[in-house]
């Protein structure tokens, strides 16, 4: 990495070498005061996932944000050399079909030539095979320097099944309290919750102190893409879907959309899992 993540130097290794890292973010009173704040608040959709990222509402993320980066950003942070959080979120997984998340990545965030931006992924409840945990390929944050946001495809979009099915796609159970911090270059998927109880969990976006915010917008050409530089509050006021109107475009790269083949996606996986 180009500069230091983490304060441990072990964890600092591990999250260079395989892309996350999981820790103990939360004593039992933390987690019972965001399942509190989360059945308060909680909008209830009729989709099987999730956030509350999804709600069309900028003063229910903002107040959502505030809630939860109170609690958890102290912990979170402890852990991470000079990071500032930007947004705290919930994310649910209701029982039944529909609940699986597809394989992505995290949108850039940060210019990540120069930065690395974070997520920790905090369980509220324990997370298992049966209620879709986390999953993750290892070393999935070196495979590609794929710019993503808003209308950008991923370069493994054809293959998304065969990807989630593979032994490449390792499951991360977590007990209540821990989290998953990790790359948003990383590989990852949650398959449906086949319990019978949600299965929520409290979400921290991190990122350098001193790293400017930047979205990423497929523009109306075929290969053009717009880059807008945005104020750290930028995951409060734009939502999924939102018109970037609001943004401030900084300017334009011509970005190829490549798509690779379940052979190449082998083959980058082999060369750095060897």
């Amino acid at each position: 990495y180009m500069n230091r993540i983490f304060r441990d130097n072990e964890l600092n290794h591990q999250m260079a070498d395989e892309g996350y890292v999981v820790v103990n973010v939360l004593d039992s009173e933390a987690v019972q005061q965001l399942l509190a704040i989360h059945k308060n608040t909680d909008p209830v959709y009729e989709k099987g996932f999730y956030t509350s990222h999804m709600k069309r509402d900028v003063n229910y993320r903002s107040a959502i944000h505030r809630q939860v980066s109170k609690i958890l950003a102290p912990k979170v942070l402890s852990y991470l050399e000079n990071y500032k959080d930007i947004y705290g979120y919930f994310l649910v997984k209701q029982p039944g079909e529909g609940s699986e998340f597809r394989v992505h990545q995290d949108w850039a965030v940060v210019d990540e030539s120069k930065y690395i931006g974070l997520t920790a992924w905090c369980a509220l409840v324990d997370t298992n095979l049966a209620n879709g945990c986390l999953h993750i390929v290892k070393r999935s944050h070196l495979f590609f320097n794929n710019l993503r946001g808003t209308g950008v495809e991923f370069p493994y979009s054809e293959i998304r099944e065969e990807i989630e099915s593979s032994t490449e796609m390792l499951p991360v159970p977590i007990k209540a309290g821990q989290a998953v911090i990790f790359d948003h270059r990383l590989v990852h998927y949650s398959p449906a919750n086949n319990s019978t109880t949600n299965r929520i969990v409290a979400g921290l976006v991190a990122i350098p102190e001193n790293a400017p915010v930047v979205h990423y917008y497929r523009g109306t050409a075929p290969d053009e893409l717009n880059v807008y530089e945005e104020s750290e509050d930028f995951l409060i006021k734009f939502g999924y879907g939102d018109s970037v109107a609001e943004l401030n475009l900084s300017h334009s790269l011509n970005y190829p959309h490549h798509k690779i083949t379940l052979q190449e996606w082998k083959t980058i996986y082999e060369t750095h899992n060897p």
